[in-house]
């Protein structure tokens, strides 16, 4: 069994060899070879100039025009990729509006704008290709629904609604002697 101690450490000189030899020759240690240049290495490029890598060369933009179906199918292409994900792939399955070319997603509450903010980069990558259009933007908007409708919880509620929508229920009601809480 080998301790940690008796490991040697591949990427460190071993020292205590280094310091038995200095010992018995009077020399000093000399640490190993590292990589910082010299000086008059980094001289020789100030004078030579600095030589540029070919760095990522940016990308041509494309603008190619395309139909509203073509821009649904890849939607879709991208939404049963993300099948898995049902919380994303319902978000998906709404559709969308196309504006101007924005494509709009309306949302119906924060979790479904959180899981836009999300995969937006994926999608409108996605989508660019698909299309060949890079110019393509993705947003999404929160739809509030009115509150015309109110929302009936009671019997007694839902009754006087109905008595309201038709007032044959109210002479029945009393026709019959019927009362809601029961």
């Amino acid at each position: 069994m080998v301790t940690k101690a008796e490991e040697p450490a591949e990427n460190f000189p071993v020292v205590s060899e280094q310091k038995n030899q200095s010992q018995q020759t009077d020399e000093p240690v000399r640490a190993a070879k590292t990589s910082t240049p010299k000086i008059s290495d980094l001289k020789s490029v100030l004078k030579g100039g600095v030589k540029k890598e070919n760095g990522p060369v940016a990308e041509k933009k494309t603008n190619k025009p395309f139909t509203q179906e073509q821009l649904k199918r890849a939607w879709d292409a991208f939404a049963e990729t993300k099948k898995p994900y049902v919380a994303t792939y319902h978000l998906l399955s709404q559709g969308f509006e196309f504006r101007e070319n924005k494509v709009i997603v309306p949302l119906h509450n924060h979790f479904q704008e959180t899981l836009l903010d999300e995969m937006k980069l994926d999608l409108l990558t996605f989508l660019r290709e698909q299309v060949s259009n890079d110019t393509l933007q993705l947003s999404g908007e929160i739809k509030t629904v009115a509150d015309d409708k109110k929302v009936l919880y009671t019997n007694r509620e839902k009754l006087e609604h109905l008595m309201e929508k038709n007032p044959v229920v109210k002479e029945l009601k009393d026709r019959f002697g019927l009362d809601t809480d029961f």
